[in-house]
């Protein structure tokens, strides 16, 4: 180090007594692979990209050059502004929604209700098309029980039954699958009004 310290001070020096033409350009000091202080008027190429410190004739440091960023440190720094955004943005999302949440409903039993009539709505769906499905399946089941009379009499199954069996077969398929969607989305309500109502008791202290 002390060897560091005694070069720096040889090259100021050597600035002084050199004069204007050779101060102007300025002093880089920077440090080598050993960790050693080093000074000159241009900063050597495997040393550029490491920072380096600018110095006066006075001895003064005028200005610090910082090292150049690794590729990770890159990066980390657009993940880190990705994130940010992203965060801002939630927040932006998230302030419409409670204003539209508070201008919506004026009282959490207003909130409440909506809920309970949206749910309502659903459920009797649901039971509507599961009577449905009811009455597909015992039409199904009197049409496959003429099919197997048919058979044990030994005729020849009409394209027609064939054909209204089948029909039936995917009537029933889609009433189950509506079935199955409406109570997804029967949960899916009841998880979001109950978000909802989380959010809506913080925003108005209760």
């Amino acid at each position: 180090m002390n060897t560091s310290k005694n070069l720096c001070s040889i090259i100021l020096a050597l600035t002084v007594y050199l004069g204007p033409a050779t101060s102007l350009a300025g002093i880089k000091c920077w440090t080598n692979n050993e960790g050693i202080k080093e000074c000159g008027n241009v900063v050597p190429p495997e040393f550029s990209q490491k920072g380096h410190e600018e110095i006066s004739n006075q001895g003064i440091t005028v200005r610090k050059q910082s090292r150049a960023k690794t590729i990770d440190e890159i990066e980390q720094e657009k993940e880190a502004k990705r994130q940010e955004k992203q965060r801002d943005k939630l927040a932006q999302e998230q302030a419409i929604r409670d204003r539209n949440l508070l201008s919506t409903f004026a009282t959490q039993e207003e909130l409440i209700f909506a809920r309970d009539d949206k749910l309502k709505v659903i459920d009797e769906q649901i039971d509507h098309q599961k009577r449905i499905s009811a009455e597909l399946t015992l039409d199904l089941e009197a049409l496959a029980t003429l099919a197997a009379d048919q058979e044990r009499s030994g005729k020849t199954l009409s394209e027609e039954l064939l054909d209204d069996i089948e029909a039936l077969k995917r009537q029933i398929e889609e009433s189950s699958d509506f079935v199955i969607k409406r109570q997804q989305e029967r949960v899916s309500l009841e998880d979001q009004f109950k978000s909802d109502l989380n959010r809506y008791q913080k925003l108005k202290g209760n």
